[in-house]
């Protein structure tokens, strides 16, 4: 705008340059030719009445008894004759006249030109001064969004428990021994204990809520826990070590546990109960994995065991444990509030990546507010905002149409020890070119 302002003023005054030189160069010729230029002085500088040359404008009627007989009306003869008095000199009122006709057209166009252009400044101001107006609303509106967001991400809360004295599970490292039995036989062994040992005024658990942050940590640790248990069950099922799940495997057993962690163990076991083509894994893997995380839970709830030692071997062989981190009931689903989430949280991205195209933001514009709202989001709700995606129910953050990762870089910071599965190649999986892959990530500490 400022630039259109400046050209508009140099337009105009180039102008009226132009004209005051058109109009001198002119003027000049035209008085010269009339005499006036030098002999203004000698023709009107003067005080005695013979010097003073006789200028007239007028035709002369004098009578005349010598000339041709004139017969009026009357039949009367009257002798007239007629006397053409030619002007001698230009006299000042010629001046006044030039000016008048000649300047006051130039003047008057002048105007017009210099009324036009004052208009159409303000013109441009108002645009100025609605632009304004509008990106003021669509940040107030922006604002609204993200207070209404964080408001309700403050009151996320999950009631539960927590046992200070829970004890480690230590399984046994036969690998004859399937998983499933392992843990049944330690559920069976903590109902015995405490059916022998606990007494009606006894209380081992404290209260406890889970709340703000930590809310989305502990979704990390219990999707880990769900999707380890799949692919053990899978592994066990077809005799596959760690190193021989492939990607399309591993992918298709995520989708699943994604989807037990989302809407809860009872929910997706019945839904697979009622429709068993909801996924491409075998029956004998899904109804194991369900069986395994049943009696984790039951255990959980004796006295909230939270590691297993030696629960699964790794890519090299080596034992590893797994960890139920969670002060609640694990793997009971979160849609009572999760999808309320996530839909604030994309309604927030797609007002500001599909604004209103008479604010003119550039996607350096819209970075800068949606780096205000990344702002706000943890590295573990990153994480799990892009396993919502991954997962297919949130198919609608990165595809054809919209790229609010890729582009608008709504993941921007993801450490790889967050990830359930440290072997994963987010760049692969986003479809991100080598030559973009420096500096996706803001730190290279991160991904």
């Amino acid at each position: 705008m400022k630039i259109i302002r400046g050209v508009i003023l140099i337009i105009a005054c180039l102008i009226g340059i132009i004209l005051a030189g058109f109009s001198t160069y002119h003027a000049y010729k035209y008085f010269s030719k009339n005499e006036l230029l030098n002999g203004i002085n000698e023709k009107f500088n003067t005080t005695e009445q013979k010097n003073i040359k006789e200028v007239s404008d007028t035709i002369l009627v004098n009578r005349n008894i010598k000339s041709d007989k004139v017969v009026n009306k009357n039949n009367n003869v009257t002798d007239y004759s007629i006397i053409s008095k030619s002007k001698e000199s230009f006299g000042l009122g010629d001046i006044g006249d030039f000016l008048g006709g000649y300047f006051g057209v130039l003047i008057g166009f002048t105007g017009i030109i210099f009324t036009f252009i004052a208009f159409y400044i303000q013109y441009l101001a108002n645009i100025q001064v609605q632009h304004q107006f509008r990106l003021q609303q669509f940040e107030n509106q922006f604002q609204k969004m993200v207070d209404v967001y964080l408001n309700n991400k403050d009151k996320f809360s999950i009631i539960g428990y927590k046992n200070p004295d829970n004890s480690t599970v230590v399984l046994s490292q036969n690998t004859t021994t399937v998983l499933s039995d392992k843990i049944a036989s330690t559920l069976q062994s903590k109902e015995n204990r405490r059916n022998s040992t606990q007494s009606t005024n006894q209380r081992p658990f404290i209260d406890y809520i889970t709340r703000d942050q930590i809310v989305f940590q502990k979704f990390v640790v219990e999707l880990k826990v769900i999707d380890r248990v799949f692919r053990e069950a899978y592994k066990q099922q077809h005799s596959l070590s760690e190193g021989n799940l492939t990607t399309n495997i591993k992918e298709k057993i995520f989708i699943v546990s994604y989807n037990t962690f989302f809407k809860g163990l009872n929910k997706y076991s019945k839904e697979y109960d009622e429709d068993k083509t909801i996924t491409s894994i075998d029956e004998q893997s899904m109804l194991l994995a369900f069986e395994i995380l049943k009696n984790l839970r039951k255990i959980y709830k004796i006295d909230g065991t939270k590691e297993y030692k030696n629960f699964y071997q790794g890519r090299n062989g080596d034992w590893k444990t797994l960890w139920l981190k969670v002060n609640y009931e694990p793997f009971k689903g979160y849609m009572h509030f999760l999808p309320q989430y996530y839909r604030n949280l994309f309604a927030m991205v797609k007002f500001v990546v599909y604004a209103d195209p008479k604010l003119n933001l550039s996607n350096n514009d819209k970075l800068k507010y949606l780096r205000i709202l990344r702002s706000t989001i943890s590295d573990y709700e990153q994480v799990m905002l892009f396993y919502n995606w991954h997962s297919q129910i949130g198919k609608n953050w990165e595809n054809g149409n919209n790229k609010f990762f890729t582009q608008f870089k709504m993941i921007h910071n993801i450490k790889k020890i967050l990830l359930i599965d440290d072997s994963i190649d987010i760049f692969t999986i986003l479809g991100v070119p080598a030559g973009k892959k420096v500096g996706f990530f803001e730190d290279s500490s991160f991904l």
